[in-house]
């Protein structure tokens, strides 16, 4: 949820910096699931002035959600327990920057061997 919010308020600081009226973040959530949210939405009742600031408020959004993304990314990655691999379990693909950030930290990992990231790992 705080990956979510640093999100949609990047989106909201930008509006307010070139003068556009919107309301706050309104969370739409996601009943009977662990998920918590479908997303969030942010209502303009004014015109966006120029592509400039179009670009600006559509790109604040993803890098303010980044930087909580990639802190939660390292802290999870640093504190995963490297294990032999048992075959059972949630298996993910792993995108490459998380693949970067694992070697980096653990070095190469010996064949048949896993790591077991926590809760903050999995939200990164």
């Amino acid at each position: 949820m705080f990956i979510l919010l640093c999100h949609e308020m990047g989106h909201f600081l930008q509006t307010r910096r070139y003068g556009v009226y919107s309301s706050y973040p309104i969370f739409l959530p996601m009943p009977f699931t662990p998920i918590g949210t479908l997303g969030a939405v942010i209502g303009m009742d004014s015109r966006i002035p120029d592509r400039k600031a179009l670009f600006d408020i559509g790109i604040s959004g993803p890098l303010a959600g980044l930087v909580p993304t990639l802190i939660f990314t390292v802290i999870g990655i640093y504190n995963a327990k490297v294990g032999v691999y048992h075959g059972a379990g949630f298996e993910l693909g792993e995108p490459l920057l998380f693949k970067i950030l694992a070697r980096l930290i653990h070095g190469p990992l010996p064949a048949g061997y896993e790591l077991y990231i926590g809760p903050l790992g999995f939200a990164g």
